[in-house]
């Protein structure tokens, strides 16, 4: 389960050619309970899952290249859920 804000100008989405996605961090107090192993895994699935949706629209580049966009994601949030709900959720 998700929520979002997203920023985004019509005109300057529709004229990019290129995306550099930055890596998605954690804020201070989004996940007191997770460790930091279960951090990394569900940051590294947030950046894969942009990474693979922006490609087929944009040429996805490096952090240190120039790009027309740029995106960041903040995990404000995030607990960890039971095999009941991952396994529920897996299937939806």
């Amino acid at each position: 389960l998700a929520k979002s804000l997203v920023r985004v100008s019509k005109d300057d989405i529709l004229a990019a050619k290129t995306v550099r996605v930055m890596r998605t961090v954690f804020s201070q107090p989004a996940s007191p309970t997770l460790s930091q192993e279960q951090r990394m895994l569900v940051a590294n699935a947030v950046d894969r899952a942009l990474c693979l949706g922006l490609s087929e629209r944009f040429r996805v580049v490096g952090p240190d290249q120039p790009a027309d966009l740029t995106t960041r994601v903040l995990v404000t949030q995030a607990a960890p859920t039971n095999e009941v709900a991952a396994g529920a959720s897996k299937v939806v």
